[in-house]
């Protein structure tokens, strides 16, 4: 059967060859090669293609999700320019904060909500607002409804979910959803005369590691998601692709407008391009790093998605993990330890995924260090 957008339902695929990677779990578990991409040639998006075969490996991977599993549910952390450590959820309500002038009481739910990280951190800056979580499932029922402010987690349905609120946020949330357009249509009924959405995504033009997650329906870019924003209903207040490395964050309101949406060919000529210098990049990547593999130790930088994807690249000839993370750092991670930068050694070697403007940065943080 020829594959259909998920975002357009049009038929004019255009598909990416990815088979050849392997992938990894949003929550950061070695997955199997075979991958489909695609880009449609109506709308823009990049996706992956929605048949029965994804379907079954979203349940297989949703039935064992482990949200931050390296640091035992902890969130992990985002570095700001001075190199201070902050969790993403904390960067986002303050972002939140200074460029709305947010009442100070009000109703939010938090779709997707896992185990509670964006609430408590909503909660520290907005006391008196009335909180909701809604989730897959129960696991983390009673941790969420020990929030301060929370009335309740909703899991399951999301038909469950009753009243009104001033804002939803969906932080990761809209990337793993197939069809994003009938979701967003959905939540309207779900706003207030004045409400907004919160959405944080992985921003594919950022990160060349977006697609080799096998549980993300779409990439997105900031022009792909304000298209599915337009589609659905809603008028974009705000954007930002900086605010987070390798993420875009936006803040939208219903609008009573909505209408056809063409993409723009040279965005789409762009996109297209993006991943063909994505997928070098990675094959870049392999190459380096089995390079590196005579050395006597061998370590990446990282113990997320992209630090994953190359330990299964490299056949797990890797001996341990650096990582900044406080929570990570004495754990393991694919039964390799977990260590601080400070404490590799001068004789071993370190890859790093990053780009070589993240890496000086890092670098600069131990510039006495011998790695």
């Amino acid at each position: 059967m020829k594959p259909k957008c998920h975002i357009c339902e049009s038929e004019n695929i255009k598909m990416v060859n990815i088979s050849s990677f392997y992938q990894v779990t949003s929550d950061c578990r070695p997955w199997e090669k075979g991958g489909k991409l695609g880009i449609c040639l109506s709308c823009g998006s990049v996706q992956s293609i929605i048949d029965e075969e994804w379907k079954e490996e979203i349940q297989r991977i949703y039935d064992k999700y482990t949200v931050y599993s390296q640091s035992d549910g902890v969130e992990q952390p985002v570095f700001d320019m001075y190199g201070t450590p902050y969790p993403r959820s904390v960067l986002i309500v303050k972002e939140l904060e200074s460029q709305f002038n947010l009442p100070p009481g009000g109703r939010l739910l938090d779709y997707g909500c896992g185990n509670g990280n964006f609430l408590r951190s909503f909660n520290k800056f907005f006391p008196a607002w009335s909180l909701c979580g809604y989730e897959l499932d129960d696991r983390h029922k009673k941790q969420i409804e020990s929030i301060s402010q929370v009335e309740q987690l909703w899991s399951s349905s999301p038909q469950n979910i009753t009243g009104e609120f001033c804002c939803i946020s969906l932080i990761h949330v809209l990337e793993h959803i197939v069809s994003p357009v009938t979701f967003l249509k959905e939540l309207i009924p779900k706003l207030n005369s004045n409400g907004f959405l919160i959405i944080q995504v992985p921003d594919i033009r950022q990160n060349p590691f977006d697609f080799l997650i096998a549980d993300h329906a779409t990439h997105f870019t900031l022009e792909s998601l304000s298209n599915v924003l337009f589609l659905a209903g809603y008028s974009v207040l705000w954007h930002n692709a900086q605010l987070i490395p390798k993420e875009i964050m936006i803040i939208a309101q219903k609008c009573n407008k909505v209408d056809s949406y063409t993409f723009n060919n040279l965005l789409l000529k762009e996109t297209s391009v993006l991943l063909k210098n994505h997928i070098t990049r990675l094959l870049e990547l392999i190459s380096i790093g089995k390079q590196y593999l005579k050395k006597e130790k061998v370590g990446i930088f990282g113990s997320s998605i992209a630090a994953t994807w190359l330990f299964l690249e490299l056949n797990g000839k890797v001996d341990f993990f650096v990582d900044e993370d406080l929570h990570r750092i004495g754990k393991t991670h694919l039964d390799r330890p977990i260590i601080h930068p400070r404490d590799v050694v001068d004789w071993s070697c370190v890859i790093f995924t990053m780009k070589e403007a993240i890496v000086k940065e890092i670098l600069k943080r131990y510039q006495n260090n011998s790695m």
